[in-house]
């Protein structure tokens, strides 16, 4: 289910205060990996709506384009854990720049055995 999704469900139920909780509660590893390349600013967005009041708050901070794209799954309030993945159109972005770095490795391996002299 999409990130977006999710919130846009539990927003204004009992479920809501119980999300926000257990992603305070999960604060301290989101800021540590909020330095990260490519999943830092996910992580800020989910230390910002850890401290967020509410939904509603949260999707008026800047921070809540950083989700978009993004699905969630095994949402587990009672335990205070659930799982961030990327989403379709995200994976198709990575699989393309995959494609491309890939490619430019085989061209510079095929280049350089024609230029090889090796007798």
């Amino acid at each position: 289910m999409l990130f977006t999704v999710y919130l846009d469900s539990i927003e204004n139920t009992e479920k809501e205060q119980q999300f926000l909780e257990t992603v305070l509660a999960a604060k301290i590893g989101f800021e540590m990996a909020g330095k990260l390349p490519f999943v830092g600013k996910l992580m800020r967005a989910l230390v910002a709506l850890g401290e967020a009041q509410s939904i509603e708050e949260f999707k008026q901070s800047e921070h809540y384009e950083s989700i978009v794209g993004y699905n969630i799954s095994g949402v587990n309030l009672e335990k205070g854990y659930f799982n961030v993945t990327p989403g379709r159109d995200t994976m198709i972005n990575v699989a393309k720049v995959a494609a491309i770095v890939f490619a430019v490795i085989l061209l510079l391996r095929l280049c350089r055995r024609r230029d090889c002299d090796c007798d």
